[in-house]
């Protein structure tokens, strides 16, 4: 197909076939090993390097900024922060509201300045690190400039600002 086709339809290709797997489930398979990632990552650079038709060898981080694609690294980073916007504005499923709390909801006496952030619990072994229940609240707490807007369609917008503004892929 990459001889035969135009890149606008090796790109619509990709996204139906390959970046649409890649939304599926990303808080889950986040989780799994650098190992994996990486390979899922170097799958991806490869799609990238078929659809502008460039070498094997080319450097990817323009190709990803020219085709308006995130990187894999972004891609789970935007559905961490989805997700969490939904737990913090209490638009998830009710079998998520006791999950997490945050610092306010855990002190309400306190006047503390980070009383936005979610608690996050102390990991006692490193795999628990890679666990939804740690990686979700952490990357919410890190990403302070997203995270104040209340409406989503408003969040969705500086989510994606936000992440093709950082073009600096790996």
């Amino acid at each position: 197909m990459k001889h035969t086709l135009t890149p606008k339809a090796l790109r619509s290709l990709y996204i139906s076939f390959f970046h649409s797997h890649l939304l599926y489930c990303t808080n889950i398979y986040s989780c799994t090993s650098q190992t994996n990632l990486t390979k899922i990552f170097l799958l991806q650079k490869k799609a990238i390097r078929i659809i502008t038709q460039s070498s094997y060898t080319a450097h990817t981080n323009p190709l990803f900024s020219r085709l308006h694609i995130l990187p894999l690294e972004k891609v789970i980073t935007q559905a961490k922060l989805t997700f969490m916007h939904s737990i913090y504005y209490e638009t998830a499923p009710s079998s998520f509201t006791d999950t997490w709390q945050t610092l306010a909801q855990r002190n309400p006496d306190l006047n503390l300045r980070n009383a936005t952030d979610f608690l996050i619990p102390y990991p006692r072994i490193e795999l628990y690190k890679r666990m939804p229940i740690y990686t979700l609240p952490n990357t919410w707490n890190s990403h302070d400039t997203v995270r104040y807007y209340t409406n989503r369609t408003t969040f969705r917008i500086a989510l994606h600002e936000l992440l093709h503004a950082t073009e600096q892929y790996a």
